[in-house]
Formats: C-alpha cells, sequence, structure tokens
C-alpha cells in the first residue's frame, strides 16, 4: 500500500510555533506495507541494476535488507505503490523476466516512518494544506538555502527555513529574499528565516573556489550551466574584457582553466574586493586585471589610455552580463572603434525579452543602440526568469561603424551600470 501525505489543518499549521511541536504530535510517523522480494544474496548486485528506478527510494531506509527467516537470502523492498495485483505491469519485462526465471518469492513487508524517512519536499507537503502550493524549491549558495517565497507562503516562513535546516545536512542559514532588485549593484535585502546569521560563504564552481558575502553581492547559482558554456568558447590565446564582472564567475574560471589574460571589472567595491581575493584563492591574480570602475570608463581606459605612456589593451572577446541594462552600455563601442583599423571583438552580451520573438526582439535591441546592423553568431536562450521573460545572450562580432547613426546615451544611465535602468520587478 502507498504512503498517504496527511496534511495538518490549515489554522493548526499557521499556529505551529516550531517543527519540534510538530513532529510530537506524530505526524510523521506511520507504517507502510511494502511489496518484497527474497532474493539469493548473490543475486543482489544483478537485480539491484535490473531494477533501478523501482526500488523503494528514501531517505535513510536501505531498499536491499537482511531476511530474518534466512541469512542465504536478502529482502529487496520494491517502490510505494507497486504490489502483486500491479507488479507485472509497472516493471520492465525484464525485471520481470527476472522474477519469473529465477521463481522469486514475494512478500509484504511493513516499515515504520518517521521525520528522518521524508525528504524536504514530502515534509513540506505533509505539514502544509494541499490545498496551498507550498515552496519546495531554494538554491544553494555554499552553506545558504535561499529562497524567494510567496505571499501566500510567508505565514509559514520560519517553518519553511526550519524545514530546509533539518533536512539539508549541509545548510547552515536559510534566507528569503524581501523585495526585489532595485540598486545598480544587484543585492537585494534578505530576512535570516532559520540557522546561522552568517552571509560569508564559499562554493565551488567550474574548478574553482569562490568566496564572498551574499548579502554583499550578485550571485546566481542557476548560471553555473551558462558560467561554464562561455568559458568553454574562450581559446587560451584570447583576451578577454569582462565589463560586470562581479565576484569572477566567468573571469576567475576563463583564466584558470582556460589560460586567458582577463580584465575584469565591476563598479561594486564590495564585489571588486572579492574578485580581488577569490583571484588569489585560485591563484591566477596575473592573469586576472581587477578594476572598480564605472563599465563605460572602463572599457575606454582599455583602449583609449589617458596616460600616452600606456599602451592599448587589445582585448578580442568581450562579455557584458548585466541583463537588465548591459545592451544600453553598448553605446560605448561606436565612439572607440571607429578606426576601421582596430580589430573587432566578439562581444556577449545578455538581455532580457518579453516579446513572442525574443531572438528577434533581442537583437533588434542591439541594434538601435549601436545604430546599425549585427550578424549574431549566435542568440542563446538563457533562462526564464518570470512568465513570458526570457534571459538571452547574444555573441556577434563588433561591426564596423561606417555611416552608422548610434543612439545619443541617455543620461540617466551615465552615472552607474544602468541603475536607474532597473525595474524594481526585474529578476536576474
Amino acid at each position: 500500500m502507498e504512503a498517504t501525505f496527511k496534511s495538518i489543518p490549515k489554522d493548526e499549521a499557521m499556529k505551529s510555533e516550531s517543527l519540534e511541536e510538530i513532529k510530537s504530535k506524530g505526524t510523521f510517523n506511520e507504517s507502510v506495507e511494502l511489496l518484497a522480494l527474497r532474493v539469493p544474496n548473490q543475486m543482489c548486485g544483478t537485480l539491484q541494476k535490473k531494477f533501478k528506478g523501482f526500488l523503494l527510494d528514501r531517505p535513510k531506509i536501505k531498499p536491499i535488507n537482511e531476511d530474518k527467516n534466512d541469512p542465504q537470502r536478502r529482502l529487496v523492498l520494491l517502490r510505494e505503490g507497486i504490489n502483486k495485483d500491479t507488479i507485472s505491469t509497472v516493471l520492465s519485462k525484464d525485471a520481470m523476466d527476472l522474477i519469473t526465471s529465477n521463481n522469486l518469492e514475494m512478500t509484504n513487508h511493513t516499515i515504520n516512518l518517521n521525520f528522518d524517512n521524508f525528504s524536504t519536499d514530502q515534509v513540506l507537503k505533509k505539514v502544509f494544506p494541499t490545498s496551498n502550493e507550498v515552496q519546495t524549491s531554494f538554491e544553494t549558495i555554499g552553506h545558504i538555502a535561499h529562497i524567494n517565497l510567496r505571499e501566500d507562503n510567508l505565514p509559514h516562513k520560519k517553518l519553511i527555513g526550519e524545514i530546509i535546516l533539518a533536512k539539508n545536512p549541509r545548510i547552515k542559514t536559510v534566507v528569503n529574499k524581501v523585495g526585489q532588485i532595485e540598486n545598480q549593484f544587484r543585492t537585494f535585502q534578505m530576512e535570516v528565516l532559520a540557522g546561522e546569521d552568517n552571509f560569508e560563504t564559499e562554493l565551488k564552481e567550474s574548478n574553482c573556489l569562490f568566496h564572498f558575502n551574499f548579502r554583499e553581492v550578485y550571485w546566481n547559482s542557476r548560471l553555473q550551466t551558462e558560467h561554464e558554456r562561455v568559458v568553454s568558447l574562450m581559446k587560451k590565446e584570447d583576451v578577454i574584457c569582462d565589463m560586470f564582472a562581479g565576484i569572477g564567475p566567468f573571469s576567475i574560471p576563463i583564466a584558470k582553466n582556460i589560460g586567458c589574460t582577463v580584465h575584469a571589472n565591476d563598479l561594486n567595491p564590495r564585489s571588486f574586493f572579492y574578485l580581488q581575493k577569490n583571484a588569489q584563492i585560485n591563484k591566477v591574480q596575473s592573469k586576472v586585471k581587477c578594476y572598480n570602475m564605472d563599465a563605460r570608463k572602463f572599457v575606454e581606459s582599455l583602449v583609449k589610455p589617458s596616460d600616452p605612456s600606456q599602451k592599448p589593451v587589445s582585448f578580442n572577446q568581450v562579455i557584458m552580463n548585466l541583463p537588465a541594462s548591459a545592451i544600453e552600455f553598448l553605446d560605448v563601442f561606436p565612439d572607440l572603434f571607429q578606426d576601421s583599423s582596430l580589430k573587432r571583438p566578439i562581444i556577449h552580451c545578455y538581455g532580457f525579452s518579453k516579446d513572442d520573438d525574443p531572438k528577434k526582439d533581442i537583437v533588434l535591441q542591439i541594434e538601435e543602440i549601436l545604430g546599425t546592423q549585427i550578424f549574431p553568431i549566435r542568440v542563446h536562450e538563457v533562462r526564464d526568469v518570470a512568465p513570458k521573460k526570457l534571459m538571452l545572450c547574444v555573441s556577434f562580432e563588433l561591426p564596423y561603424f561606417v555611416n552608422a547613426k548610434p543612439m545619443k546615451r541617455k543620461q540617466e544611465s551615465t552615472d552607474s551600470n544602468g541603475d536607474k535602468k532597473l525595474k524594481s520587478k526585474e529578476e536576474e
């Protein structure tokens, strides 16, 4: 018989002050009857492979146990919902052939469940009313679990935090985002729901170690695949201009894993601090040149140094990872690259689109700012950040600006990394 998740009444869930109170009521104590196979000891390895996906999957319960009635055999527990009447329709043909050809005995077996035997998702579904959609997903940033609770879940926020903390041993701090990203540094307010009030964290990504304070800088673990994709595009001889480098999710792996020289800039002084620190931690400080400047002035300083004794930096790859406003910063390039003798870099520019044809829309946004047509190498869909709102990356070679009429720089975006252009509901 399959275990049934019974949610406690809504008013009781809201009155509960702690997870321990709910546990003390026996909410998670139940007996479940499973179908088991009596299998000779020597067959367990073969059977485990053939029955992949059909065995019991519960935290802290082994699907293969000793048979107390026969030391030469093991009890193999099948997943909940499989019984003698349904087994032939649920299991694969190979699995059923293994049972019949070896004349394996089927028997009922009872297991006793408690809190330890439920996953985070199962605990949340069991505690809260089935009429409410309880959030079960969260982003992991080192020892921090970051969840964005919807308004209907806020009355239960402390309890949700306790559950996430209790069911995930590596998590020491559970935080909830308060408000939206509304400043130029892409940081947001957070409240601690459970655990330590400690935002200083470390994590590994792309064979690199990153250290930072999650409250002070921007980080999104959901972008790991995108970071790795862009890193893989680079070659050792490339020179990189990373205009919105943050703490280095592109710059550090490019320098460490590919061997490129990277000029990495971020306006946030705390991002700049951790960018330098991460370059040292990963022993690439000789390859990653760190800057703390306005993005336009940063690019200008590389192409046209104010000091005549300094040589221009001939970069051939540009990363612009500030999707809410990066496209606006493309207006720095027409003035700098009017000289047709300058080598045109490849630009990887991020942006958002709510259009029905997002790939066409994002290219048009770029062309409007540059005042000329581009020929994309690739338009890559990164992720959905909200309903009907897509984050994309356009990779293209900077065009020649012959007779181009770039848009006038918008005054409200000149004093920082596009802070006045960030909308309160935009997620990155």
